[in-house]
């Protein structure tokens, strides 16, 4: 059971808070969850830690910082926790600032914050549904630029190699596309364009998988349909002379070779280095087959001509 609380533990805190204040206040106001706002009215306020007032309980409830201070105080708080690592003290710092001070200046920053500590602990579609909060609701925030940036990195960090599903390798590219377009001089635009080339180019990877595995199958016509999109699409990746080879055997496979050995020998041009090893044998087995295919139709011509001619020669007989 409880202890009663005595005058002689009372008169214990004040004394501590009298202690920590330069004059002796003449109104104390209680204020509830959600109404921490109003303490920002105060100027000059002097800070005192819940657990530097003898007997005062600890805050145990969502929305109270356990301490007495504004919302200057509790943001930087919350700052130095995430600086220090500190992700889940962070959180709890940043979402006692937002519940206690619903109105201050600091919203967007906590809402960043928290979205920053998610990241960190990897919860990135937690952190995702942070940073699109202050890219969509603070259009004037001086974090914009790096919500909409760390959103981006929140869907790449997600994303799937490329035989597996591309859902959020195209949500990354459309937040890294609109961060460029945005913001052409901003911190990670350099960044940001180098995660969208990698990201273009699993997209480009997809679609040719999809295009080799229908050449196994020797459905050509099903092939072409994923590597035509390649050219349509990613022509400036690192896997456009992959899909070249690719499409090449396509074309040779649905008697289309004249294309396909134009197709090889651009591939065996490039400074593609694997890739032309590979454009080289297929050349040299697409030349090796129509020489066969020639000579197998020059045996046959041959042969029906002697069918013919002696045909001819039993008829004059």
């Amino acid at each position: 059971m409880e202890p009663f609380v005595t005058m002689e533990v009372i008169e214990e805190a004040a004394a501590a808070v009298r202690r920590r204040l330069a004059d002796s206040p003449q109104v104390g106001i209680i204020l509830g969850s959600g109404l921490g706002g109003v303490a920002e009215a105060v100027e000059s306020a002097t800070v005192i830690p819940y657990t530097e007032i003898p007997h005062f309980p600890r805050a145990t409830v969502g929305g109270h910082a356990g301490r007495l201070r504004g919302s200057d105080e509790q943001f930087y708080y919350a700052q130095l926790r995430l600086e220090e690592g500190e992700t889940l003290e962070a959180i709890e710092a940043f979402d006692q600032l937002r519940a206690a001070y619903p109105g201050s200046r600091y919203l967007d920053a906590a809402i960043f914050g928290t979205g920053r500590a998610y990241f960190e602990r990897g919860e990135y579609l937690v952190a995702a549904t942070h940073f699109e909060r202050v890219t969509n609701d603070f259009p004037n925030s001086k974090y914009r630029d790096d919500a909409r940036f760390w959103l981006a990195r929140c869907y790449d960090r997600v994303a799937l190699p490329a035989r597996l599903d591309q859902k959020y390798t195209l949500l990354a590219i459309d937040q890294y596309s609109q961060y460029v377009v945005e913001f052409a001089h901003g911190r990670h635009t350099a960044e940001a364009e180098q995660r969208l080339a990698k990201m273009r180019a699993r997209l480009a990877e997809k679609e040719t998988l999809i295009g080799e595995f229908y050449n196994h199958r020797h459905r050509y016509k099903a092939s072409l349909l994923y590597l035509d999109r390649v050219f349509e699409r990613y022509a400036d990746t690192p896997l456009a002379n992959r899909a070249k080879v690719a499409r090449a055997k396509a074309l040779a496979g649905l008697g289309r070779n004249d294309e396909a050995l134009a197709l090889l020998q651009e591939v065996v041009s490039s400074t593609d280095e694997e890739q032309r090893e590979k454009a080289r044998e297929e050349l040299r087995k697409l030349k090796e087959r129509l020489a066969d295919e020639s000579m197998a139709a020059d045996d046959a011509g041959a042969a029906a001509t002697e069918d013919e001619d002696a045909a001819a020669a039993g008829g004059i007989g």
